[in-house]
């Protein structure tokens, strides 16, 4: 949720019109009511100049319910007019199975199959970044260790 905005519409239009930037992409536009707001705020003020994209909400990963309250939550981010979900590395980084300790959770968890469907289903842009941690691409090993001998 938002609890307050850098700029207002107004100000970075100026902004964008003396850069020439025609639109301005959010892909952090949360999720709840305060995605309707920014939504609300930036892309009906000013159509086709900003595009605003919803993001999972992952503390309700525990509840039983969870794929479905996350596809209906994409559904309705929707109708609101988000343009997109946005995945960011919390997923494939962060995200554990009880939040904050276990395993990581992996992208393809079946807890998300709704969520893709959803996007899918209603043809929303879905940017991601998948992260790998850099320990297991490259092994510490004595020709990689970065002591000198």
């Amino acid at each position: 949720m938002r609890t307050g905005f850098h700029a207002t519409p107004g100000e970075l239009i100026a902004v964008m019109d003396r850069m020439n930037i025609r639109s301005m992409v959010n892909l952090t536009g949360g999720f709840g009511s305060g995605l309707t707001e920014t939504i609300e705020k930036y892309d009906r003020s000013y159509r086709d100049r900003f595009y605003t994209f919803t993001e999972p909400c992952y503390s309700r990963l525990l509840e039983p319910d969870y794929p479905r309250i996350q596809a209906e939550a994409i559904e309705q981010a929707r109708s609101d007019g988000a343009h997109g979900l946005k995945i960011l590395k919390t997923l494939g980084l962060y995200l554990r199975d009880q939040i904050t300790t276990g395993n990581l959770v992996k992208i393809d968890d079946p807890r998300f199959d709704p969520m893709w469907d959803a996007c899918g289903q209603l043809n929303m842009r879905l940017p991601f970044i998948s992260p790998t941690p850099l320990p297991s691409l490259h092994p510490r090993t004595d020709s990689t260790s970065d002591s000198k001998s």
